[in-house]
């Protein structure tokens, strides 16, 4: 059974997130952790699940400390919507339950145990989602990371959902492009309508554009250009500082754009050398280890420069604090 440590379980809840949209970056925390997704604070708690050795080989759960109810009970006071969130790497598909109930149900304990089925994570493996009617009668949900958006933006209706429903929700989501409402019939549980939608953040023509003649239609990770550069903001474009500015962006190609966002790649300002220095994430790339998706690891290192490729005009240069922001915001630097 393949145990993630605590950095390995915030990238595939990160990756899950960014799979739905791309308005969203890591606020603070480290477990339970704070995200902004699509302009709302949502707040994760997140545990590796595993057997329950019981007589039931069926049975699976994670376990949870009392103290965690009072925390989550804080975030959601302040108006975050909560998430308890289970993951089970060998299947890539993660349980959650119903957080009204499971603040409810676990008043005073010190410590306890929530459960979910091992068959019901196989078949949202294969049909996207799932659920088990536990013995308080509280439907845990199970779904793959590619639906944990439209998890997290219906949960209530989720969670109330027959197992027709969900497949039926799953099957629009899958064909639904993004930026478009889905051309289905509306899906309603209890009155409750289902946001079935993918969503992109608009993006500005006049930032690319100025962005890239900076940087001369050059990649500032490996120089390349051949017209396959973006515009890559430094602060996620979803933050409130991701200012629409040149110092807030990198000029990238596609490769080096897609390994920015997900802090596969990060830049940092050393201020005694005056330098902007390229680096590989080490907590990333041993989650992908992990996750068994390294090949290429060296030539793709080997292609880097060690140093940004910067704009003739220093006042174009990346602003240092918005790379130490937007580090934050992609959550380079936690530690497992």
């Amino acid at each position: 059974m393949n145990i993630l440590n605590k950095t390995d379980l915030f990238h595939s809840l990160f990756d899950a997130f960014r799979q739905h949209t791309d308005s969203v970056y890591f606020v603070d925390g480290e477990n339970p952790y704070r995200f902004s997704f699509k302009g709302k604070f949502v707040t994760v708690f997140i545990r590796n699940i595993h057997s329950a050795q019981r007589v039931n080989q069926d049975e699976y759960r994670i376990q949870c400390q009392g103290s965690l109810l009072e925390t989550l009970n804080m975030s959601r006071n302040t108006g975050d919507t909560v998430l308890v969130l289970g993951f089970f790497a060998d299947l890539q598909v993660f349980s959650a339950w119903d957080p009204d109930i499971f603040l409810a149900r676990h008043a005073g304990a010190q410590t306890f145990s929530i459960y979910t089925r091992l068959s019901g994570m196989q078949k949202a493996n294969v049909e996207g989602f799932s659920t088990y009617t536990d013995t308080n009668e509280q439907n845990v949900i199970m779904f793959r990371p590619d639906l944990l958006g439209l998890y997290v933006e219906n949960s209530t209706a989720l969670h109330q959902a027959t197992t027709r429903i969900l497949r039926r929700v799953a099957e629009v989501y899958s064909n639904t492009q993004s930026g478009q409402q889905p051309s289905a019939r509306p899906i309603v549980v209890k009155r409750q309508r289902i946001s079935v939608t993918r969503t992109a953040y608009p993006r500005s023509p006049r930032f690319k554009r100025d962005v890239l003649r900076a940087y001369a239609y050059r990649c500032a990770m490996c120089g390349i250009q051949l017209d396959l550069i973006d515009a890559a903001h430094i602060i996620p474009h979803s933050h409130p500082k991701g200012f629409d500015t040149v110092n807030n962006g990198l000029a990238l190609c596609a490769l080096h754009h897609r390994s920015f966002d997900t802090g596969l790649l990060y830049a940092q300002y050393v201020q005694d050398q005056g330098d902007y220095s390229i680096h590989v994430n080490p907590a990333r790339v041993e989650h992908l280890r992990k996750m068994g998706r390294t090949d290429g690891l060296r030539s793709y290192e080997q292609q880097l420069r060690s140093k940004l490729l910067l704009p003739d005009n220093y006042d174009l240069f990346p602003a240092p604090n918005n790379l130490i922001i937007g580090n934050v915001a992609r959550g380079v630097g936690l530690e497992g």
